[in-house]
């Protein structure tokens, strides 16, 4: 049995409220808890905005294919500038071959009751669907049917892997055509989320060249250096046992006592698969990765870290994210 605190007479106030004022506090406590949260949102400031403008659908349900997994990207970015806003971990899910039926099953319920929250504003997206296994594809395909009616929150099917896929022939109807973004929109997109750099996670910057040798290296260390940050290097050669591989280093610099700020310095070879866009994705819009499979997380501190990417010679094409 819960035993209760005595409480002696002497600490007994004799200024006590009165039902009235009581039910009223009690009214006003009511009131702020269950008050509507405001809207989360993560504004992106376009210098033209009028390019970022997607075609007009009054369906919920928007398809969108490609041929490439890279050019994927391009398009959920020329997305999310048309509605002028950076993206929440929670509206995107990025689909891999190992991305299970509760993954989605609970993306699809956060896109679905959105607008029960106030969030049925933004848009929702899932990612290289083509990814998915087939019964899981089958399954999403009947649940976002069933969950599609009495709201409008947008959610775009991303598909980078051509036509040939359950999802897609099922929404065949809601079919949007984008174009291609062009490079210099994309180039002008990363102006405007580097200006935004405490809403998007971290700040990051890229290194190319037309040739080898040019000393994209030096140059990375080089600016560690002048900018007073420690140095960590990380080569991606392959996704292969990216994610076991970044958590074992990041949690090497975590243990480390940071007096200033760390510059991460990943260098993208061209062996790697484009499949690694999901994974810079997540690194540099969501601010570190989230691994369901291994229940692990790895997340920056925005105001002590800095990405740096080094792209290998001829790569540029494939790396749509950097």
């Amino acid at each position: 049995m819960l035993a209760m605190p005595e409480v002696s007479a002497e600490h007994v106030t004799h200024d006590a409220w009165s039902a009235d004022r009581l039910l009223e506090f009690a009214g006003t406590l009511l009131d702020d808890a269950f008050a509507p949260l405001p809207t989360p949102c993560r504004p992106l400031e376009l210098t033209h905005p009028e390019a970022f403008t997607a075609p007009f659908t009054p369906l919920t349900i928007r398809l969108i294919t490609s041929e490439s997994p890279s050019y994927s990207f391009a398009q959920l970015f020329y997305i999310f500038g048309s509605f002028q806003q950076l993206p929440y971990r929670d509206q995107v899910l990025l689909c891999t071959a190992r991305t299970d039926w509760g993954e989605v099953e609970q993306a699809i319920y956060r896109w679905a009751f959105a607008h029960q929250h106030q969030r049925g504003a933004r848009p929702y997206a899932f990612v290289s669907i083509g990814q998915l296994g087939y019964e899981i594809q089958r399954r999403a395909a009947l649940l976002i049917r069933e969950l599609s009616v009495d709201h409008d929150t947008p959610l775009y099917l991303i598909s980078g892997e051509g036509d040939q896929h359950h999802l897609v022939s099922q929404f065949s109807h809601a079919r949007l055509e984008i174009k291609m973004p062009n490079f210099s929109l994309l180039q002008e997109l990363g102006a405007s989320i580097n200006r935004c750099s405490n809403l998007s996670g971290v700040s990051a910057c890229t290194y190319s060249s037309r040739h080898a040798g040019a000393g994209k290296s030096f140059q990375i260390r080089v600016d560690a250096s002048h900018s007073n940050s420690d140095y960590l290097y990380f080569p991606v050669h392959s996704t292969e046992n990216f994610e076991q591989r970044f958590f074992e280093r990041f949690a090497d610099s975590d243990r480390r006592v940071l007096s200033r700020s760390l510059l991460w310095h990943l260098d993208l070879s061209d062996t790697v698969e484009p499949h690694v866009n999901a994974l810079l994705f997540e690194l540099v819009f969501f601010g570190g990765l989230v691994s369901r499979s291994r229940s692990d997380c790895a997340l920056f501190e925005p105001n002590v870290t800095r990405l740096a990417f080094e792209i290998a010679s001829g790569s540029r094409a494939r790396h749509m994210v950097v």
